[in-house]
């Protein structure tokens, strides 16, 4: 929201914290946290159901996860995620 703010795009309230989508878990998640974790991920699509995946290690210093990324992926806190699950995913570019 901020970066688009900055090119001059009017920002609504309401859509700052909404997912862009909702896509099927290809991971598992077994590690309830005790925050909301936003991890790094791949979405994709086989041509009915979103899919979307995420990078094997989210550690802070793996640069290559980023460049690797194409979205998000919001685990709420105390939640975990089973492959198959529906989540919700914010793109990091369109």
């Amino acid at each position: 929201p901020f970066l688009d703010r900055l090119m001059g795009k009017s920002i609504h309230k309401a859509a700052l914290n909404k997912a862009d989508l909702v896509a099927q878990a290809d991971f598992d998640w077994l590690k309830p946290g005790g925050r909301e974790e936003y991890l790094r991920a791949q979405l994709s699509c086989d041509g009915k159901h979103n899919r979307v995946s995420i990078f094997p290690h989210q550690g802070s210093g793996v640069l290559s996860s980023v460049v690797w990324a194409n979205a998000l992926v919001k685990i709420p806190v105390g939640h975990t995620v089973r492959k198959g699950d529906l989540v919700e995913v914010f793109y990091l570019y369109q």
